[in-house]
């Protein structure tokens, strides 16, 4: 039998699923990984909604590293709508576990998608990191984040949002009631996006999982942190790897809020310059903390790792 030719979109077929029913369904994926299709090139909408038909089983698409750009998102997320709005009589994507990782969707191609997103009542996981995103892009998404969203897991990260992208996507997090894992890691957030995040986990209670690792907030943002650290009841990891953080007046602080806090489980510090004092001053904190597992204080400039180091606290 010979095998029907790929349409302009079948490379949105995700990658094999314990899903898959036909042998159709896998020919289009083998197709897909041989390399026949790497790219979306049709560009009206009706041809992207009879690629996507037969995928409606399925509740995961793997978009990531499809050199997409602004107008493809677009495109794609003209079909990323709840079947009960569809008025064209086809039958669309109910997916849960939408990538679009590895991309170059920008910020217009955000815009695109957060519209989409607000009649979807689907997706959970959402993956934009390495997208050129940048804060408008940033506040784009967070404008979809209100109350009646589902997303429960969101990554940013590898994108080029600021202190000012930051604070939207804080802002839209104070009413959020689904996400709990958030990865701003890799942008360009300081001093003022670590005050907006202390202050919206101060009164968020669903985050358990925040990863600000490779930003810039420093010694004034890691005090506001701590602030948040004293008072969060469900944050359990935090990864404020690679921040320029450093032994100062801040770090009792931070000693004092692992004392208060009864939550947090990964407290990550890598890759920073608190030094020999600084990792005194968080040991002696740790003693009367009893839910801290790990304390990662590696690469930090200390100079007796040996003094230190202990079943909770790698040095």
């Amino acid at each position: 039998r010979t095998e029907p030719p790929l349409r302009g979109h079948d490379h949105l077929v995700p990658p094999v699923r314990t899903m898959a029913t036909t042998n159709h369904l896998e020919e289009k994926r083998k197709a897909l990984f041989n390399g026949r299709v790497d790219r979306l090139k049709t560009q009206e909408e009706h041809d992207l909604y009879d690629a996507i038909e037969d995928l409606t089983p399925f509740t995961t698409l793997n978009l990531s590293s499809k050199h997409m750009g602004c107008r493809e998102a677009q495109v794609l997320s003209s079909a990323i709508i709840d079947k009960r709005n569809v008025t064209n009589g086809k039958i669309l994507l109910s997916i849960t576990d939408l990538d679009l990782s590895r991309n170059n969707i920008s910020d217009d191609g955000a815009l695109a998608l957060s519209q989409a997103l607000t009649t979807n009542s689907t997706i959970t996981k959402l993956d934009l990191c390495w997208n050129r995103i940048a804060d408008s892009g940033a506040a784009a998404i967070g404008a979809v984040l209100g109350p009646a969203q589902r997303i429960d897991d969101l990554n940013l990260s590898h994108n080029v949002i600021t202190d000012v992208g930051c604070a939207a996507l804080c802002r839209a997090m104070l009413t959020n009631l689904t996400l709990t894992i958030v990865d701003l890691s890799f942008n360009r957030i300081g001093p003022g996006g670590a005050a907006s995040l202390g202050r919206m986990l101060q009164q968020n209670q669903r985050l358990i999982s925040v990863d600000l690792a490779n930003n810039s907030i420093g010694d004034t943002g890691i005090t506001a942190i701590a602030a948040m650290l004293s008072t969060n009841r469900t944050l359990e990891t935090l990864n404020l790897d690679n921040n320029d953080i450093h032994c100062g007046p801040a770090t009792p602080v931070l000693a004092d809020a692992l004392v208060a806090n009864e939550n947090l489980k990964v407290l990550k510090l890598s890759h920073n310059r608190l030094g020999d004092q600084g990792a005194a001053i968080l040991a002696l904190g740790l003693q009367t903390n009893q839910t801290i597992e790990v304390l990662d204080l590696t690469f930090n400039r200390v100079i007796e790792p040996d003094r230190y180091r202990g079943e909770r606290i790698e040095i």
